[in-house]
């Protein structure tokens, strides 16, 4: 299994960005291919739900498992942000420690159900 990125075909043309995928690529990460996709007329149409037209197209074989999800899992992920998400962030929290331990303490539960603990 080849672990791709995928990428809008501006990262490609942002020589930055594309010195830093090349790095990144060289580095013998996880990360083995990219694959551009040009998204210029779903973000010039406002982004949002038109970008998620975009289909990769691939073998469910061929995709890690705790990519995959079912009703349990989709049922799991949404019990968890309505246990650990702020229900409401006001804009005097955004800096608050608080917020932000609140915020990790989300991230790393999902996490956890996703068994992606290696993100943490």
């Amino acid at each position: 299994m080849t672990m791709t990125l995928v990428a809008p075909t501006e990262c490609r043309d942002t020589p930055s960005v594309a010195r830093w995928i090349e790095r990144h690529l060289a580095s013998n990460g996880a990360i083995r291919r990219v694959n551009f996709v040009d998204v210029r007329q779903s973000m010039a149409n406002g982004g949002g739900p038109a970008c998620l037209r975009l289909r990769v197209q691939c073998d469910p074989a061929d995709v890690d498992p705790r990519f995959l999800v079912d009703e349990a899992r989709l049922d799991r992920i949404a019990e968890i942000i309505g246990s650990t998400w702020p229900s409401e962030i006001s804009s005097a929290d955004i800096q608050s420690p608080t917020l932000v331990a609140d915020i990790e303490r989300a991230r790393s539960a999902l996490l956890e159900a996703l068994e992606l603990r290696e993100l943490d």
